[in-house]
């Protein structure tokens, strides 16, 4: 966990941004978020510390959802910068806080350094 919450959730709003596109362009169709997660009502938060629980377990969901394949596909030249800033910063926080110990990290062990390169 950062230390500033308010950059923290900014960071994840980043990445789930780019994971529901992501997973929206390979399902077909919109995939929604949770409402209290929706943009508008992330920015208009009080309780910082609960938005940054659920984003974190909404994160984690998507981030199952999403393969290693699909993140290479995606992150091309053209890639909004803030987003490539993002995703590295997220794959940085996951590899060095632990928050991802579920089976599915260990096949994406090589995240960060993807992000690394590309970035």
């Amino acid at each position: 966990m950062l230390e500033d919450p308010q950059w923290e959730l900014a960071l994840l709003a980043t990445v789930q941004s780019f994971y529901q596109r992501l997973l929206s362009d390979q399902l077909g169709g919109e995939l929604p978020a949770p409402a209290e997660l929706a943009p508008d009502v992330i920015g208009e938060t009080e309780d910082v510390r609960s938005t940054l629980d659920k984003m974190h377990l909404w994160i984690k969901l998507l981030d199952m959802a999403i393969t290693p394949a699909m993140l290479r596909l995606a992150v091309q030249p053209g890639l909004d910068p803030e987003v490539a800033e993002g995703l590295l910063r997220y794959f940085c926080l996951l590899y060095t806080s632990r928050l991802a110990l579920h089976a599915k990290f260990s096949a994406k062990c090589d995240d960060p350094l993807f992000a690394v390169n590309f970035v």
